[in-house]
């Protein structure tokens, strides 16, 4: 399920090309660009405003449009006629409007992506409400979401699953379980027979608390074999009288490599009953962008945090994907036959190299359009390791 690369220099697949400036790289990106469709949501109908559920939008749209949510809170109308936010065999970009702050209390399905075709998912909170996503052979993108579960009186499944997922990149998340009321925690992700790469994230299993706790639930448990890597991620159990397990390799003989990943427990940090475990011994970089979704015209800025006189390689493409490669400590998550690094400068003394990026325009016929990012570092040792990796909108001005 994991494919890897093991040559000794960097991927010939993805061209490096030093004299290329990040401006010019990415504005590269616009001739390749296929039309895409922006769907705005908004929890007020007006102008401009094309739908007021994301259900809605999600229905409307064709493989590879792009769903823009501004603010609101985006719940069930009624009570007693429980609604989901289901995506099912079609690959969209769903993403919160920069600046706003859109909240999900519904559940996410996430369903049948066919081999090349992708759903990325960012920067909404999903309160009280679970996240799921089942028989993907597609890419599953997740980005700045925070995942938030109630507190219950019963045991509770697992708030985050994943079940045969053969590829999912997880990029700057917090995931929780189910506060226990008098009973155990909730487990926080559940990953069987799935592929999960994540950097710079949480998963936190539930707490046990109040009279009659018992037990904290699991950070993340690995069953029916698969695979993770976590790069800068905290994984931890549950508190509660017995605090639950952080990581859990269960079933199926999984595989899981930490990078400067923790894994915190006051009982129980590691479980294995199948599988193995690895920890590397390198730290961890990161990558970020800030004004995301952006327009033409506005600016974005990326942010690669590295060790001083680290050399930053960035590469990009019009697709994700989830390549482990055991040479730069980490998993590729941009398409490797299309993506193009490039050398994008040294990282300064404070530990971050700024590289600002005004949007140009798009060509006639392109609402909007996504970029899969990633950054990678390159020590004196020399030593690479990737850090995360960001999906960037660019969107036309009239939106």
């Amino acid at each position: 399920m994991v494919p890897s690369l093991h040559s000794p220099t960097v991927p010939k697949e993805i061209p490096v090309r030093p004299s290329l400036r990040p401006a010019t790289a990415l504005f590269a990106l616009a001739a390749p660009f296929a039309a895409q469709t922006v769907w705005v949501v908004d929890d007020v109908a007006g102008p401009g405003v094309d739908f007021t559920r994301p259900q809605d939008a999600i229905d409307a749209a064709s493989d590879g449009d792009v769903v823009l949510v501004r603010s609101g809170t985006y719940a069930s109308s009624s009570p007693f006629e429980p609604e989901s936010l289901t995506i099912d065999g079609k690959g969209l970009v769903l993403v919160e409007d920069d600046g706003h702050e859109a909240v999900l209390e519904l559940p996410v399905a996430i369903r049948n992506l066919a081999a090349g075709q992708s759903v990325t998912l960012r920067g909404f909170e999903l309160f009280e409400t679970n996240l799921l996503a089942e028989d993907n052979q597609g890419t599953v993108w997740l980005e700045d979401l925070k995942v938030l579960a109630p507190l219950s009186t019963l045991p509770f499944f697992p708030w985050v699953r994943f079940s045969n997922c053969d590829s999912v990149a997880i990029n700057h998340c917090e995931m929780y379980g189910v506060l226990g009321y008098g009973t155990v925690g909730g487990d926080a992700v559940r990953a069987e027979n799935s592929s999960l790469h994540v950097y710079d994230s949480v998963m936190k299993g539930g707490d046990s608390v109040f009279f009659g706790a018992i037990q904290g639930g699991e950070g993340l448990q690995l069953d029916a074999g698969g695979f993770l890597f976590a790069s800068g991620t905290l994984i931890q159990g549950g508190d509660g009288p017995v605090d639950g397990t952080a990581l859990h390799l269960f079933a199926g003989s999984p595989t899981a490599i930490l990078l400067d990943s923790p894994t915190v427990s006051g009982d129980a940090p590691v479980e294995i009953d199948s599988g193995t475990l690895t920890t590397l011994g390198e730290d961890s970089n990161s990558f970020e962008v800030v004004g995301n979704p952006a327009r033409e015209g506005e600016a974005l800025t990326f942010l690669c945090h590295g060790d001083p006189g680290d050399v930053a390689l960035i590469s990009y493409a019009l697709s994700p994907g989830t390549l482990h490669v055991p040479l730069l400590n980490g998993s590729l998550l941009v398409d490797v036959p299309t993506a193009i690094t490039f050398d994008a400068g040294v990282v300064p003394a404070s530990g971050t190299l700024t590289i600002p990026y005004t949007v140009g325009q798009l060509p006639p016929g392109i609402g909007g359009a996504t970029v899969y990012v990633q950054c990678d570092f390159l020590s004196g040792v020399p030593t690479l390791v990737l850090g995360g990796g960001t999906a960037v909108t660019f969107l036309d001005g009239v939106y």
